[in-house]
């Protein structure tokens, strides 16, 4: 019998499913909400999971960690490498869930293997539309990272505080026109055509981060509206938008190791303290530290303690954190 409701686990062993795809092809149309908590292990995926066209009904689909990610390199947390062939599919998760509801799918890694998915995340031919939420998730190679190119979820959309890196065209790719989705504070790194390809449609993209693409950064803005983004090279800059403002270009390299994929912030430098307040939609970051400066980018700069210091006799002197 088909999954319909419920909370469910997948686990390398000792779980309801040992893998993404069995978790996926097991759905039916809800009866219930679905609450699917993945062990934080490392899964190894040969087989990608059917389109997903089952129905909502009204009801949430949450799939999360049992431990989120404490590293940006794609080492640490609920970790799949996804090794696919042509024979066997291609993406990682392709939606077309139908009925107003809701899925969530948050704190995740998902890694290219031997063989490379095309899409990472493709959400496409959704008759009704429902509520996406796609959060604190780490994409490292496919072809794409994140593609969208159905307008129904244009009201339903909500990408933000994801890391998309080492993807072989583009971290994420719009492909119809999304006005009132929320795509916020993702960061896209060494993608090897474009980082955050908006690819001429109409959508809105705040406080991300796009840095070592090989060929733009961010690329087909003219009809796009942009607030606080950075790039690496000049792409992006305030005039490249339809609607633009607070971007930053040709920032230097903000990141704690580069080399070695962290992808943290520890200085101040150029986008520390340069995003939007985007308080009203959501609050926190990648490792779900609540945000206070609004860095640009999926990790939060956090702000050294201050401290102040008081002579108590001739020898001993009091260090006091002024920010605790």
């Amino acid at each position: 019998m088909a999954l319909q409701a419920g909370s469910v686990t997948i686990k390398t062993s000792g779980g309801t499913y040992s893998s993404w795809a069995a978790f996926w092809d097991d759905i039916g149309d809800l009866t219930g909400n679905i609450t699917c908590t993945v062990d934080a292990s490392a899964f190894t995926e040969t087989t990608a999971p059917a389109v997903v066209t089952e129905s909502l009904n009204g009801h949430t689909l949450h799939v999360k960690p049992s431990t989120f990610p404490t590293t940006t390199d794609a080492s640490t947390g609920a970790r799949f490498t996804c090794s696919y062939t042509p024979a066997t599919g291609y993406n990682i998760l392709t939606m077309s869930m139908e009925g107003s509801g809701s899925v969530i799918i948050e704190g995740l890694v998902f890694i290219q293997g031997t063989d490379r998915p095309n899409y990472a995340f493709f959400t496409s031919n959704i008759a009704t539309s429902f509520s996406f939420t796609l959060r604190r998730n780490i994409v490292k190679g496919c072809n794409y990272g994140y593609t969208n190119s159905d307008s129904t979820l244009n009201n339903d959309l909500k990408l933000y505080n994801n890391i998309f890196y080492n993807n072989v065209y583009n971290g994420m790719r719009g492909a119809v026109d999304l006005t009132n989705a929320l795509i916020a504070n993702n960061t896209f790194v060494d993608c090897a055509v474009r980082g955050l390809d908006v690819n001429g449609y109409n959508l809105t993209v705040q406080n991300c981060i796009a840095y070592d693409s090989s060929s733009y950064d961010i690329w087909g803005t003219a009809d796009a509206t942009g607030y606080n983004n950075a790039s690496g090279d000049a792409t992006g800059e305030d005039a490249d938008w339809n609607i633009g403002s607070d971007n930053l270009t040709s920032i230097s390299d903000p990141f704690n190791a580069l080399a070695s994929d962290d992808f943290t912030i520890t200085a101040e430098g150029d986008i520390g303290n340069a995003g939007k307040d985007l308080s009203a939609s959501f609050t926190d970051d990648f490792f779900g530290v609540t945000r206070d400066n609004w860095t640009i980018g999926a990790c939060e700069y956090v702000t050294p303690p201050f401290y102040s210091v008081s002579v108590v006799g001739s020898r001993d002197i009091q260090y006091h954190n002024i920010n605790s």
